[in-house]
């Protein structure tokens, strides 16, 4: 599920981009989270907490490793 959500998202810039003009649109972005959950199979409330939790996690690791490589320098 976790593969095919990130694709759905990537499709979706305006969900992610805030340079998009549709960026701040909630009720647009509900309606993507709706087509995507569709699509998945879930609920796109569901979907979109998971999103959220994918992406702080992706942060952490890449956080953590800049962390790590200015340490060992």
């Amino acid at each position: 599920m976790a593969r095919k959500l990130i694709e759905l998202v990537r499709q979706n810039v305006e969900l992610y981009d805030m340079s998009c003009k549709k960026y701040s649109d909630t009720l647009f972005k509900e309606e993507i989270w709706k087509k995507i959950g569709l699509a998945i199979g879930r609920p796109g409330s569901d979907c979109r907490l998971r999103w959220v939790s994918l992406r702080d996690q992706f942060r952490k690791v890449i956080r953590n490793k800049t962390k790590s490589v200015q340490a060992a320098t």
